[in-house]
């Protein structure tokens, strides 16, 4: 495979490739990118070693290389010392190894202690860039898992159960910032110790930045646990303590709300040395987020004031309107070349193989019929469609079996020479049609208890399934819409649904991992919001709170539907092509001024019922961002109980009180735990208890969380 390859050798490189995946080697050297292209798509799991052959000379190729999937790579026997030192400082930060063709070179290089000192703090960064994705594996399986049902977004598949408010694990939050914080302390150190005059000088923009990035995953962090190590976290190499104290989520607030101001003030400003401007260092095509735009980086940070500023509005609403003020003196994101998407190598397919997320659930039925009834396209992007198209109507249709009653409520046919013959879908149609969720109501699933959702959960096992024409075997097919997969797993392959027997339909294409963080949809839903708090007060944003809103949620729907083309998930880019009813997902303009002139987008009524107005599309919104729509539902008290609009459903109408967590578990140190006197101090100053009560969890809250309504109730207006 060491070789560059003819079209011609190719189906044999194919068939090698297969052969490696499944011996498994613990490597592959290779030099033709075409060969290696292969290699990342028919040997996914057997690393790649970039091969002399490739005369890999320069710290640009190498980096691509490594964006493109390479964990070795052979460098050419071309490169001196002193050129190999500065391409392994600069690649320290990551996870590849570099081997010199001169195997004395090599042996001096890594045998001198002094050499790989000094690392570029600009792959510093883009290592923590790197590391940046805080909607991880462990979040969604566990984290999100628990906060998209307690907000009933989705339900269980084999329905909701009694204990489903009792947290039994925990995912990443908590934890998420640490993952960039090594690398930012690193850079700063780097910058602060071993530069001066106006080659320090050069740096001051890209030390900025790391502020933001550290206070964005540390908010998600704060947001479930309150105290937190952050200020003495992560500084023992550079003197400091291997026991750092947690400082209090007030003492947080305060120190970001003075760092992002800063950061945005650096941004917005030359920097200069004795009157003379120093041009900054560029980051270029190392800047994975902006590449190197750092007039985009200032929209980001200040818009990040606002993510902070609506946390505060019940803790103290001057103090949060006050910031939106300083705010309004500096741009903030405005378009969708501003928002963060986020998207790490063209190899990286986000969640870790072997790692199922079965367990995601499907959409609520309440917010399903509720984008339905209101025709919002962004339904497609969350959810994905069901699995009856009309070959799987006529499947059920060949061998007399019904269908379920919600899918067949949808279906045109008739009878053909005493046969059922699917003809066609109601109206609205496709995409529409193939969209159902569950009920979200504890014990849905119990026949027993709910003989009228026997058909969304067929316990029996009978009601789904299908066997081929000659009764050979029997296929499944699920009649709701689930979570979708493809936007945050990309390692799955896609079934396309075909009729029992038939081949099947496939795409195995492995794409990359495409997120997104902030955005102008988010940033124009909070000034919405913070122009109703402010009940007439000025804010320094000019437009009205209609405005805002309608803007959020236009751009709301581009964002989305960029991500799923940059995702490529189900019937985005085309459908299976055996359905001639089949239509591809993809956003069409009428639909975007449907919803746009939607009287749910007008307001016109009381504060409250604007608001109301405004937070249910933040709820729709941060369906891909849990964390975030279930910190809005507490600071909201949105969706509220009695709403006419879009009420807060009773998950367990048998009980009286049914409480929902206000904030994670936290467990009793152990013994040995050398932070355990530090934590233990940390839960008994926020009032804490041990273990999983969602009572507990309800009433002992976090600092910013403590004047908030309770779930349900409606928003505070004082």
């Amino acid at each position: 495979l060491n070789i560059y390859a003819w079209d011609e050798t190719y189906p044999e490189i194919i068939e090698m490739a297969k052969k490696l995946e499944e011996i498994k080697p613990d490597g592959i050297i290779a030099a033709d990118g075409g060969v290696i292209e292969t290699l990342k798509q028919y040997a996914p799991s057997v690393p790649i070693n970039v091969s002399t052959q490739a005369n890999l000379v320069s710290l640009h190729s190498c980096n691509f290389w490594y964006k493109n999937g390479a964990k070795r790579m052979i460098m050419a026997r071309e490169l001196n010392k002193e050129q190999l030192k500065y391409i392994m400082a600069s690649f320290l930060i990551g996870s590849c190894t570099f081997i010199s063709s001169c195997k004395d070179d090599f042996a001096d290089i890594n045998t001198n202690p002094t050499i790989v000192s000094k690392p570029d703090p600009r792959y510093l960064f883009t290592q923590a860039l790197a590391n940046f994705d805080g909607h991880d594996y462990f979040a969604w399986y566990y984290d999100y898992n628990n906060m998209l049902r307690w907000s009933q977004t989705v339900a269980s598949t084999g329905g909701n159960e009694n204990l489903m408010t009792t947290m039994s694990n925990s995912g990443k939050m908590g934890s998420q910032v640490y993952n960039v914080m090594n690398q930012v302390n690193e850079l700063t150190y780097i910058v602060n110790t071993t530069l001066e005059g106006e080659e320090q000088a050069k740096y001051t923009y890209l030390k900025a930045l790391c502020q933001p990035l550290m206070i964005y995953l540390a908010m998600w962090d704060t947001d479930m646990y309150g105290s937190m190590a952050y200020t003495e976290a992560y500084q023992a190499r550079y003197g400091g303590t291997l026991t750092p104290k947690y400082d209090t989520q007030a003492e947080l607030f305060d120190l970001w709300e003075k760092q992002l101001k800063e950061t945005v003030e650096t941004l917005a400003n030359d920097v200069t040395i004795d009157g003379n401007k120093v041009t900054q260092q560029s980051l270029g095509s190392q800047d994975i987020i902006y590449q190197g735009d750092y007039t985009k980086w200032l929209k980001f940070a200040n818009s990040l004031r606002l993510k902070l500023a609506v946390r505060l509005i019940n803790e103290d609403k001057n103090r949060a309107l006050n910031i939106v003020r300083d705010a309004a003196k500096y741009p903030i994101m405005d378009g969708l070349e501003d928002d963060f998407f986020y998207n790490k190598s063209a190899t990286d397919r986000h969640m870790p193989g072997g790692n199922s997320m079965d367990n995601r659930g499907a959409g609520s039925m309440q917010l399903i019929n509720f984008m339905l009834e209101h025709f919002d396209p962004r339904i497609r992007v969350f959810f994905e469609k069901n699995d009856y198209n009309s070959i799987v109507v006529q499947a059920f249709y060949d061998k007399g079996q019904r269908l379920p009653s919600f899918v067949e409520e949808n279906v045109i046919s008739e009878e053909v020479n005493g046969k059922k013959v699917f003809k066609g879908w109601k109206a609205p149609g496709e995409p529409w049609v193939r969209y159902y969720g569950l009920p979200t109501e504890v014990e849905a699933g119990l026949a027993d208890q709910h003989p009228e959702y026997v058909d969304y959960f067929d316990k029996a096992g009978k009601l789904w399934k299908v066997s081929d024409k000659d009764g050979n075997g029997e296929t499944t097919y699920y009649p709701y819409s689930p979570l979708n997969q493809y936007m945050f797993d990309k390692k799955v392959i896609i079934d396309y649904p075909v009729a029992p027997g038939a081949p099947k339909v496939q795409i195995t294409d492995l794409y990359a991992w495409y997120g997104l963080y902030l955005s102008t949809a988010e940033v124009n839903l909070y000034l919405a919001e913070l122009k109703l708090l402010s009940q007439g007060q000025d804010i320094g944003f000019s437009g009205s709170a209609e405005s805002y809103l309608k803007k959020g949620v236009e751009y709301s729907m581009r964002a989305y539907d960029k991500l799923a083309g940059l995702n490529h998930i189900p019937y985005y880019d085309n459908t299976f092509g055996q359905d001639k009813f089949d239509v591809t997902i993809k956003l069409q303009e009428n639909e975007v001024t449907r919803l746009l002139n939607d009287p749910i987008l007008t307001l016109d009524g009381s504060t409250t019922e604007n608001l109301e107005k405004v937070y249910l599309q933040q709820y729709i919104h941060f369906i891909f961002f849990p964390a975030d729509q279930y910190i809005m539902m507490r600071r909201s008290g949105c969706p509220m109980k009695e709403s006419d609009l879009y009420p807060m459903l009773n998950l367990n109408p048998k009980v009286s009180n049914y409480p929902l967590p206000r904030r994670f578990q936290v467990t009793q140190p152990t013994v040995d735990d050398k932070m355990g006197d530090i934590k233990r101090k940390a839960y008994q100053d926020q009032g804490y208890s041990y273990g999983p009560e969602p009572t507990i969890l309800n009433t002992e809250r976090v600092w910013y969380d403590k004047k908030a309504p309770q779930f349900g109730e409606g928003p505070n207006l004082n």
